[in-house]
């Protein structure tokens, strides 16, 4: 038998759903499944009030849109004002219509009063996907325990290693017979990866370094989520992926934790995400649930800050990082916005990825005072395998491969590690 809903059970909803519970929640709180409260709540929901912080405010949801009265002290003429004066987040409403008309208040001293009636769309794949990454962050802060490894204490030898996995699009499809070259799923991907990191971890390991930079980020993912049911990069791309995202994302954030915790027996590790063009997004959801999996644990941090590019210093070299720059630009960038390490230290390299390939390039710079060597634009090998596209347009032949850099405090670049899957695979 049917659950029948009464305008209270309504209201419960609307309120559950405006104070930022998932449909998980409230379908808990109602007894019923999360798709029968999400029908109520767009399809045949009926008036529910809601209370306003200042003045006379009402809410009616029905069929999936919401139509809204209020009073405000001053003129709303703008969509993203009704936005804020009803409450609702810019990022999963959408303004349909609104007006704003003024009206005579009463009283002894008589004022104006602004009606501002709007209606108002959801924007369900967005509030769904926040509703599923939130629960998957929650899974994550209950289920994962922080293991603080035991380290003995060395003497310090100033040097570090930079440990970044390029472009390995985990979720990829690919036939080998169809490409030319080997086969790619989520499976293989991630059991490639795992040796890449291992293979890396035991060089570096034997260079007495104080601490590891492990990058998590450059496309690990192949794409952002679906725009019309099909799996597309952050810009809309189609893309043959795994069609399990949630699989492939929990199953992402475990292999990470769990290299990031192996590497962090040899030293303090510090995790820098950065966004690649086919998953600004989901990096960036899979950098928070990382940073709060770290939380507590002295040997391990997290920088999930937002922006394209990041600036760190060691010794004397300043590291830029980001997914894709032109070489032609990269001095530039970097002087502008990291000027004052720019100007204090010796050397200065860019760390990117994205075009498939290993490849540096010195980059000639002149300043008022003498003649300088700019910066080094590091090109970083891929992880990935072929898929339909790259093979018709010819980019074949590349093996898969990651670096471990290892830097001196006082000297700068020391030694280069490359794992390349046909050598170690």
């Amino acid at each position: 038998m049917s659950k029948k809903w009464s305008d209270q059970d309504v209201a419960k909803i609307s309120d559950l759903r405006n104070s930022g519970s998932t449909w998980a929640e409230v379908s808990d709180a109602m007894g019923a499944t999360p798709e029968q409260v999400r029908n109520v709540f767009r399809n045949r929901a009926k008036t529910a009030q809601a209370k306003p912080e200042t003045g006379e405010m009402q809410k009616n949801f029905k069929n999936g849109m919401m139509d809204a009265l209020g009073y405000s002290d001053v003129d709303i003429s703008a969509p993203a004002d009704a936005l804020k004066f009803f409450g609702l987040d810019p990022r999963e409403w959408s303004v349909a219509s609104f007006s704003c008309s003024v009206r005579q208040a009463g009283g002894k001293e008589p004022r104006n009063v602004y009606a501002v009636r709007g209606n108002f769309k959801p924007k369900v794949e967005v509030q769904d996907t926040r509703d599923e990454i939130r629960e998957l962050i929650e899974e994550a802060k209950k289920n994962v325990k922080v293991r603080v490894p035991k380290r003995r204490a060395k003497k310090k030898r100033g040097k570090m290693a930079i440990i970044s996995p390029a472009d390995l699009h985990i979720d990829k499809l690919a036939v080998g017979e169809v490409v030319m070259d080997r086969d790619a799923n989520f499976d293989l991907q991630k059991d490639l990866f795992t040796r890449a990191i291992h293979g890396l971890a035991e060089k570096v390991s034997k260079e007495g370094i104080d601490q590891i930079q492990f990058v998590v980020g450059h496309d690990l993912f192949n794409d952002d989520g679906k725009i019309n049911k099909v799996p597309s990069t952050t810009s809309g791309t189609p893309q043959q992926s795994e069609l399990d995202w949630q699989r492939v994302y929990r199953e992402t954030r475990a292999l990470m934790c769990k290299m990031i915790d192996e590497l962090s027996e040899i030293a303090p590790v510090f995790v820098p995400i950065i966004p690649g063009n086919h998953d600004f997004k989901k990096v960036f959801f899979l950098g928070d649930a990382i940073e709060i999996w770290a939380e507590g644990n002295k040997n391990v941090t997290v920088d999930n800050s937002t922006g394209l590019r990041r600036y760190y210093e060691y010794g004397n070299t300043l590291f830029g990082m980001t997914h894709h720059i032109k070489a032609t630009d990269a001095n530039a960038i970097m002087s502008v916005e990291a000027a004052d390490q720019w100007r204090s230290n010796q050397g200065r390299e860019w760390l990117v990825g994205h075009l498939h390939q290993a490849r540096k390039t010195n980059v000639k710079v002149s300043d008022s005072e003498r003649q300088l060597d700019g910066v080094s634009v590091r090109i970083l090998p891929s992880l990935s395998a072929n898929d339909e596209w790259h093979s018709s347009m010819g980019y074949v032949g590349s093996v898969p491969a990651a670096l471990g850099l290892v830097y001196d405090e006082k000297a700068g670049l020391e030694t280069v590690h490359q794992w390349n899957e046909d050598l170690m695979g």
